[in-house]
């Protein structure tokens, strides 16, 4: 069954000695299986996460955790390890499996690292679009301001309130690409320019 699996799998003593291990698992450190059967699991893991040895304590449930293993080659790679105690023949064992968790993380780093490109891309749209629609908004703004002034005159125009509204609702909003770039600038004008404006047009028609 070990030899059929498709991940690790090594039994440990309570030592921590480990008493068998299947051709996957040794493959996975890099090991032929009689350079580790006998030795201690630790040489399987680096000097500063002998963790595994909480996970051997008898009568325990069994336990899955996180741990760095250590190749033969001196490469750390992460891997999970299941353990779970049984007992062969009067002896109390506990069997690990071992899977190495290294193109899971990677792929978990790519979907991180895709997901930030696209909050970054909307931060990016959403800061322009705020930009754009900022101007053409404000020349609004200003347009319907000065021709409600006027309608608080006493002698009203018609015809320059409607000039007003008609260039108020002149200024398109506008159409962003494929990168969140506006294809029109527009230079936003204050209430003084707008009434100068008017004013000047006024003028030369009278």
């Amino acid at each position: 069954m070990m030899e059929a699996a498709f991940d690790g799998i090594v039994a440990l003593d309570e030592r921590g000695t480990v008493r068998s291990m299947n051709a996957e698992a040794a493959a996975l450190f890099g090991y032929a299986p009689d350079e580790v059967i006998g030795r201690d699991f630790g040489m399987l893991t680096p000097e500063c996460d002998r963790s595994f040895r909480d996970c051997l304590v008898p009568g325990a449930p069994s336990v899955r955790r996180r741990i760095d293993g250590l190749r033969k080659n001196g490469s750390i790679f992460p891997m999970e390890l299941g353990v779970s105690e049984v007992v062969c023949d009067g002896e109390r064992l506990f069997v690990g499996l071992i899977r190495d968790l290294s193109r899971r993380l990677r792929f978990e780093q790519g979907v991180h690292e895709l997901q930030a490109n696209r909050l970054d891309l909307i931060e990016n749209m959403t800061a322009g679009l705020a930009h754009e629609l900022k101007q053409p908004l404000a020349a609004i703004s200003a347009y319907l301001n000065f021709a409600r002034r006027h309608l608080k005159e006493q002698n009203p125009s018609v015809e320059k309130i409607a000039e007003m509204l008609d260039s108020a609702d002149a200024q398109n909003l506008p159409r962003f690409g494929n990168h969140g770039q506006s294809s029109t600038v527009y230079r936003p004008r204050r209430d003084s320019e707008i009434q100068a404006k008017f004013e000047r047009r006024h003028s030369n028609r009278l």
